[in-house]
């Protein structure tokens, strides 16, 4: 009995001590999950870290939790904003107040002073935007907990000065799918295995290249709170990278600077960034650099497209784990940062090294927390410097598009593809853009221009967003850029944009109603009425006009109706005036007109769209995603077709078109090795599908190929084609890691592929393929036929390229017949990312037109 007593006081005195909440009180997140954030081998999902933020709002008088909209795949999309209580009575005042200083322009002097001293700047923290840097996810609640409720004196002064706004995923569907991999290999031989699918549907580690295309929900949601709700002082996109270098990135970045950056905003990421290496070597951590790897050129970021909006935009970088399992990195396996000369020692940027030893997804939160409280703490204690330097930026970006050149751009009616119109409209006015529509004919630096044309003034708060998207980009001399390097959106496009220099004089309003907008700017299609001859009988149709890709959704329509499509690619026919020819046909048949009635094979009359498929192994692919969102813009159906799919043979049996994207001919043939994933993941095509997947040509299937699996098909087909990208003795290899360049479509005595192209089409290069067809094949060589090729000077048009000379020339479209089938070779992609939207009709060709 003593025993069972002095057991029972133990237990007692033990729940008295432990930290309890009180009913209508918020658990922290380690009673509400029974554990601590960031504990070894444990993950949470979106269901329990959602659920935290939900009773944490709901129970704690300095936080409150919102559901801003849903991911792609359905979830519920949080944030969590933490203020003082009077601030969060008043967040509507303090963000009608963050609204006037991004667009100062109606402010005079003295209300601006007076909105500067009332305005409470708005820090956003953007959480796990890559599910696999798993460790922010836990991390976002241990930093609302201490800045909601702790008493230290940091956390109590950012609750007064700032309104920080918490993002705990901005990927809800990765964190899971990250998360249940995770549960699923933990413990196992493959506890090193990565994912096979994409952690977002379409984008996978891709999501942050999405944030001036704005084709993912979850980039639109974000993007919307931003320029059109919050519009705040400062913006902090929390990351990991690999294991083996620093331990943590902080600003400043390194060279080149886009020109069009404001030096106040630079010099205020710099300063957050030097306070931050500051205080975190001050409270004894290691390893930590700036100034390296990571630049400020390219548009397209988290943080990147929110600095082009005057918006101080912060990356942080911490050092992985394996996802929750701790690693043993040994002194001797450490990098310098990327950037470092001298090796892995101490330099003015990365100061004091870490030693090396155990790693563990606990250190990330450590060290994200010592960051977060060095640049919140930062603000706070100088919260009305943040806000003013924000005001002046906005008025010297306005004062700046009305001083310099250019001033405006322009887009005028008649563009060939009102799809690509209407998203380009849509991205403007998503990112804050102001645009106007020409009320009278105007003249822009001498020339004459219509009413109804587009005006972009430069002038306005966002115009060096404006510039940087649609000005040309030229590379500074200097290193080869990692990444992109040119990314002009009306060039990726397909749309004619003009750029005026000079002020005009030119009565113009705002567009009332974007579709409205996008009929007025789009050419009128040409479609007419005409017959078809379908055997005896004969049926009222529609020929489609084939500039841009309005067709294809005509066809997708027609098909919808159970109507029947006419797919021809033959020469000029009676009563049709176009080739190749696309005909929707009535259901009901009718008398024809004299003269008036073109006669069609059964071979090009289509009841239903061509079934196809797109080649998925289990080597996630990011562009088999970005494939697959063309095709779903489209609304066209797919197959996602894995190995041992074409390891059974007669693909004909359900697919006709089967598409390859940009993978590599080393995982198509062999894919993951075996034992180092569960067995059912493992393996390639293997040669019973390689030769099944020639057969499925070879009977009439049509197989397109994306930049590197057209090695594949090169090889596996023995095509006539030399890749000319690497050189030759006598030329260099050419260096164009992403940018756009000019391409020249050929018109061709057969098929319809390249028929009424525009005269020049823009292409995204970066990997990609080209090459030289022979001019005679060998007997048992098929014959190939170039529809794209690069010209012979001009090549680069946006970006960077050197040795463009060894492309000129060389062909990136190729088409060839193999047995009953056929074969197209794309060099490039024409969906990368799904930037180059005039690009997709080629992609569109080749899956529709056969003959």
């Amino acid at each position: 009995m003593s025993h069972m007593r002095d057991s029972l006081i133990f237990w007692l005195l033990l729940l008295a001590l432990a930290p309890m909440s009180l009913p209508g009180q918020a658990k922290s997140p380690t009673e509400f999950m029974g554990r601590a954030p960031g504990t070894d081998f444990e993950l949470a999902g979106w269901e329990t870290i959602g659920g935290w933020f939900d009773q944490f709002g709901e129970n704690t008088p300095t936080a409150m939790t919102l559901n801003v909209g849903t991911s792609t795949e359905g979830r519920p999309v949080r944030i969590c904003v933490i203020s003082s209580k009077e601030n969060l009575a008043n967040l509507d005042r303090i963000k009608e107040i963050s609204k006037a200083i991004a667009d100062p322009r109606d402010l005079s002097p003295a209300m601006a002073e007076s909105l500067v001293t009332e305005a409470v700047p708005v820090v956003f923290v953007s959480c796990n935007m890559h599910s696999t840097e798993i460790a922010a996810a836990e991390w976002s609640m241990t930093l609302a907990w201490d800045l909601g409720t702790s008493d230290a004196e940091v956390w109590k002064q950012v609750r007064d000065e700032v309104v920080t706004v918490i993002i705990p995923t901005v990927n809800p569907d990765g964190l899971d799918r990250v998360v249940n991999w995770y549960r699923r290999i933990e413990g196992t031989p493959y506890e090193d295995a990565y994912l096979p699918e994409l952690y977002q549907l379409y984008a996978g580690h891709d999501n942050n290249r999405d944030w001036f295309a704005l084709s993912l929900e979850e980039t639109k949601i974000v993007t919307r709170m931003l320029y059109k709700e919050w519009f705040p002082t400062i913006y902090w996109d929390v990351h990991q990278q690999g294991s083996l270098r620093e331990r943590m990135f902080v600003p400043p970045f390194r060279d080149p600077l886009n020109p069009n950056l404001h030096p106040l905003t630079i010099s205020g990421i710099g300063a957050l960034g030097s306070r931050a290496m500051l205080d975190m070597t001050a409270a004894g951590f290691t390893g930590i650099s700036s100034g390296v790897s990571y630049d400020m050129w390219w548009n397209g970021g988290n943080r990147n497209v929110p600095v082009r909006h005057n918006i101080i935009g912060i990356l942080s970088e911490a050092a992985s784990a394996n996802l929750a399992s701790p690693i043993w990195i040994d002194p001797s396996d450490l990098i310098a940062p990327r950037g470092i000369e001298t090796g892995y020692a101490p330099s003015n940027r990365f100061p004091a090294p870490w030693p090396g030893g155990w790693w563990r997804v606990g250190d990330i939160h450590r060290y994200t927390t010592s960051l977060g409280e060095s640049l919140l703490g930062s603000v706070a204690r100088e919260p009305e410097t943040w806000v003013r330097n924000s005001l002046r930026v906005a008025r010297d970006v306005v004062q700046k598009g009305r001083d310099e050149a250019p001033r405006y751009w322009l887009i005028q009616p008649g563009q060939r593809d009102a799809n690509a119109v209407s998203r380009i409209l849509t991205i403007l006015d998503s990112q804050g853009v102001e645009m106007f529509v020409a009320q009278e004919d105007f003249e822009g630096d001498g020339r004459p221009y219509s009413a109804g044309t587009l005006i972009l003034p430069r002038e306005q708060p966002y115009g060096s967003f404006l510039k940087d998207l649609f000005e040309v980009q030229r590379y500074p001399d200097g290193p080869a850029p990692y990444d992109v390097a040119g990314w002009t959106l009306p060039l990726l496009f397909g749309i004619d944009r003009v750029e005026i220099l000079q002020s005009m004089n030119v009565a113009m309003k705002k567009p009332d109603d974007l579709e409205v907008l996008t009929a007025a700017l789009s050419r009128t299609p040409e479609n007419s009425e005409v017959f078809a001859q379908l055997g005896e009988d004969h049926f009222k149709a529609t020929q489609l006009d084939l500039h841009g890709t309005q067709w294809v959704r005509e066809i997708m329509k027609a098909w919808g109706k159970g109507q029947q499509v006419i797919l021809h690619g033959g020469r000029k026919l009676q009563g049709v005036s176009k080739n190749p020819t696309v005909l929707t046909v009535s259901a009901e048949k009718t008398e024809p007109e004299k003269n008036s009635v073109p006669q069609f094979s059964a071979k090009y009359v289509y009841a239903a769209p061509p079934r196809v498929g797109v080649y998925a192994p289990y080597v996630a692919s990011k562009d088999e995603g970005w494939l697959r969102w063309v095709l779903d813009h489209y609304e066209i159906p797919f197959k996602r077709i894995r190995n041992e799919q074409i390891r059974a043979g007669r693909l004909e049996d359900f697919i006709d078109v089967l598409i390859i994207p940009d993978i590599s001919e080393r995982v198509i043939r062999d894919g993951r090795k075996p034992g180092s994933v569960f067995p059912e993941l493992a393996g390639g095509l293997s040669p019973e599908g390689v030769i099944h997947l020639e057969s499925f040509v070879q009977r009439g299937g049509r197989l397109i190929c994306c930049g590197r699996s057209t090695d594949f098909a090169v090889d596996q087909f023995n095509l006539p084609l030399v890749e000319a990208t690497q050189g030759t003795e006598e030329l260099p290899a050419l260096s164009c890691p992403g940018s756009i360049l000019r391409t020249l479509p050929v018109e061709q005595e057969v098929g319809p592929w390249t028929h009424l192209l525009p005269e020049m089409v823009s292409i995204f290069h970066s990997g990609s393929r080209a090459w030289h067809v022979a001019d005679t094949a060998e007997e048992h060589q098929p014959e190939v036929i170039s529809l794209l090729e690069y010209p012979r000077s001009e090549i680069l048009l946006s970006g960077y390229a050197k040795n463009t000379a060894t492309i000129a020339g060389a062909s990136t479209w190729v088409t060839s017949r193999v047995g009953d089938g056929r074969l197209h070779l794309f060099g490039f992609r024409p969906h990368y990312r799904s930037w180059p939207h005039g690009n997709f009709e080629l992609l569109m060709r080749a899956i529709f037109f056969k003959h």
